[in-house]
């Protein structure tokens, strides 16, 4: 069992910032793909989601704020406690759009941009090579009540995958 899953096993946004000390800007890199996308195509998000684990729940809550952002929040709790917390923008910028988590105590609470590289009416995946863990993050709506969130990449020279499948809550 590797130290993300003995320690926080969170959503994918959880890991989004995890580990993160050095400040990543908005600008695409040479080796980033990017495609466009419409944000309609994820109004599947919306709702609450959750995962109960050995170790605590994980609950990912999204919402419609305009036609062209939804807003996210995420969270781990361990016997009461909120071991982690996050917010996420998903924005819609022309015909980009980015996957945005700021999350308490890292990288001095600023935002890290992910960039949408793949989408459908299933899958969105952004991405962002620069950022030191995870590289990219995804979502798979898998059923009206069910989604796999996934966040990869190498940190400290392993290639990790998580996933985390989350039910709604209703």
């Amino acid at each position: 069992m590797n130290r993300y899953t003995s320690i926080i096993p969170i959503i994918v946004c959880c890991l989004a910032a995890a580990a993160c000390n050095n400040a990543v800007n908005n600008k695409t890199t040479s080796n980033e793909k990017v495609v466009s996308g419409n944000i309609a195509n994820a109004a599947w998000l919306v709702g609450k989601w959750q995962k109960a684990i050995d170790s605590g729940v994980i609950t990912e809550t999204w919402s419609k704020k305009d036609d062209s952002t939804y807003t996210g929040t995420g969270y781990f709790i361990k016997g009461g406690d909120t071991l982690f917390s996050e917010n996420i923008v998903l924005e819609q910028k022309g015909t980009n759009m980015y996957y945005i988590p700021t999350v308490k105590g890292q990288n001095n609470d600023k935002p890290i941009p992910f960039t949408l590289t793949s989408m459908s009416d299933k899958v969105m995946v952004f991405e962002n090579p620069a950022h030191d863990f995870p590289q990219k993050i995804s979502y798979t709506r898998v059923g009206d009540d069910s989604l796999l969130a996934e966040v990869s990449g190498v940190d400290h020279g392993q290639v990790h995958t998580e996933p985390f499948a989350m039910a709604r809550v209703k």
